[in-house]
């Protein structure tokens, strides 16, 4: 399959989009449920989920929305659903950022830049780019479109759950281990029984 620039696998047509695995650009992740299911909306089965924050003025980013929107297009026509929704603020105003949504019921691999297994909490605030699967469907309403089917991730900078980096929390990339602190000097006989004579137990 040909691989645009930003990652993601073009070339989709007819029905081979329903069996099509495409690959975000990295983005900003939000909304992170990958380490356990999301049980708001299904008590009984959740979903693993994350949305990623796209900018429509970035070329990879852009590209991306693109594809989803005409992968929509030529599956459903026009007025497909499509897991693209506006990113907005506490304050629900729009930021001008688009948030796309892919989920599963079963967890995603995840891997780091070395493309090695990772074994870490994503939080949002991380930098990923996800791998999914395209997904036809038509409800019983009659309302069609896609959705991305979360299969894996990649993590670029991982954040923990409060959206934190290593540096939010005062450390700093180092090649030498920190200064090894001082060993406290060692009691005479003296001294430690009169420490142990002082003990509460």
């Amino acid at each position: 399959m040909k691989q645009s620039k930003s990652g993601v696998v073009g070339g989709v047509k007819g029905n081979q989009a329903k069996k099509q695995s495409i690959v975000s650009p990295f983005a900003t992740a939000k909304f992170v449920y990958l380490d356990h299911p999301d049980t708001r909306f299904n008590r009984e089965k959740g979903k693993y989920s994350v949305h990623v924050e796209m900018d429509p003025e970035n070329e990879s980013h852009a590209e991306f929305l693109k594809l989803i929107e005409d992968i929509a297009k030529a599956e459903v026509g026009d007025g497909a659903t499509v897991p693209i929704t506006d990113d907005k603020d506490r304050d629900k105003n729009c930021t001008g950022l688009k948030l796309v949504k892919f989920a599963s019921f079963y967890p995603p691999k995840l891997f780091d830049l070395s493309m090695e297994p990772l074994d870490a909490v994503v939080g949002s605030g991380s930098v990923i780019r996800v791998s999914a699967m395209v997904n036809i469907y038509e409800n019983k309403g009659g309302k069609s479109g896609i959705n991305l089917y979360l299969k894996a991730v990649q993590v670029k900078e991982l954040a923990d759950s409060f959206g934190n980096d290593a540096e939010a929390y005062g450390f700093s990339a180092e090649s030498e281990d920190p200064e090894t602190p001082t060993p406290p000097t060692p009691k005479t006989e003296e001294q430690q029984s009169a420490t142990e004579a002082e003990l509460p137990f």
